[in-house]
This record gives C-alpha cells, sequence and structure tokens, in this order.
C-alpha cells in the first residue's frame, strides 16, 4: 500500500473521523445522564465511564491537550485546533487500513 493510497480521501474515512469525537462526546453524556439525573454518582458503572471518556477525551483531542490555554500563544492554540482534525483523519486511515488488512488476511 502507498502513502498515497493510504492518504486518499474517501467517505469510509471521513465517516469514521467524524466518529471520533462523536463517541467521545457520547460517553461523556452517558456518564452525566448516570451521574446526575439518574443519580448514580458514587456508582461503579459510572466511574467506569467518566474513565472511559476521559481516555477517549485525551487520544481524541491529543493536540489540544498539549496546549494550555490560558499560558500558551494564541497562535500556538490555532495550530493546535487545525491539526486535531488532521489527527481525526489520520486515526481513521489507520483504523481502515488495519480492517482492510484484516478483511484481506481472512479471505
Amino acid at each position: 500500500m502507498s502513502i498515497m493510497s493510504f492518504l486518499r480521501i474517501t467517505k469510509k474515512k471521513l465517516a469514521v473521523g467524524l466518529l471520533f469525537p462523536v463517541a467521545a462526546v457520547v460517553m461523556l453524556v452517558l456518564g452525566f445522564v448516570c451521574d446526575e439525573v439518574l443519580g448514580l454518582g458514587t456508582s461503579a458503572i459510572t466511574h467506569a465511564i467518566y474513565s472511559a471518556a476521559n481516555y477517549a477525551y485525551c487520544s481524541i483531542f491529543l493536540p489540544l491537550t498539549f496546549v494550555d490555554s490560558d499560558s500558551s500563544a494564541p497562535a500556538l492554540f490555532k495550530i493546535a485546533l487545525l491539526l486535531t482534525p488532521i489527527s481525526w483523519y489520520l486515526l481513521a486511515c489507520m483504523l481502515v487500513a488495519l480492517l482492510s488488512k484484516r478483511g484481506e488476511s481472512e479471505a
């Protein structure tokens, strides 16, 4: 597989790339519902959901985790904002490539 075919923009890669932030938000909302709405704030389920959401946010918004919005330069923050969707797309490319390799090896 060449680098150009790896980075080629497809609908599948764009859809997978958009699933990353949606999944993180859904997990955070699920934790909020368990904590505030259902009153399960001290349960192990709520702690597990919040922990998974924290790991998802740290990996999905990786460029933003290295920037302190209070003390960093505005240009650096804008660069991190620009790199975030690029990292989503690269993650989607890797995931689609791994899944296609898995499909080839099973056949």
